[in-house]
């Protein structure tokens, strides 16, 4: 009958409008999902941007270390050749000290031979002519 009727389109009524809730609430909740999502999404892009900066960054302090390391390089290559030179000129310097000291010898020997030989104007007197028996002397010692 009619309130029968009126009832069943009461529930009718109730059910539809405890389904249009359900739905609302779905609608809220993936809204709210959405937002969360769009908001993660602009963090993780931001996050992008920083570490392409980031990258950037470190690839050119890549390229300066590189280039110190080269410029280092070529200094230790530079100072390895100059030590090389610098052995070198200092055994030819020892050599030539292992060489010279009888050449040294033997000229002043001839030196102070013919400065005893033929004295200068300046030292000519008895104080010379005493002198080279000595300077003599003292040479015939030291061979």
């Amino acid at each position: 009958s009619a309130a029968q009727e009126k009832a069943l389109l009461l529930r009718k009524s109730l059910e539809a409008i405890e389904l249009g809730l359900g739905e609302a609430q779905v609608i809220i909740a993936l809204s709210s999902h959405l937002s969360a999502m769009e908001s993660e999404k602009q963090k993780l892009r931001a996050q992008v941007r920083r570490l392409v900066q980031e990258n950037q960054w470190l690839r050119d302090e890549l390229a300066a270390t590189q280039h110190k390391l080269q410029r280092s390089e070529q200094s230790v290559a530079q100072l390895e050749e100059e030590k090389k030179h610098l052995e070198f000129m200092n055994q030819i310097k020892k050599f030539d000290e292992d060489v010279s000291p009888s050449d040294e010898k033997n000229g002043e020997v001839a030196k102070d031979t013919l400065d005893d030989l033929f004295p200068n104007e300046d030292d000519q007197g008895q104080g010379k002519l005493q002198k080279a028996p000595n300077s003599l002397l003292s040479r015939a010692a030291v061979k």
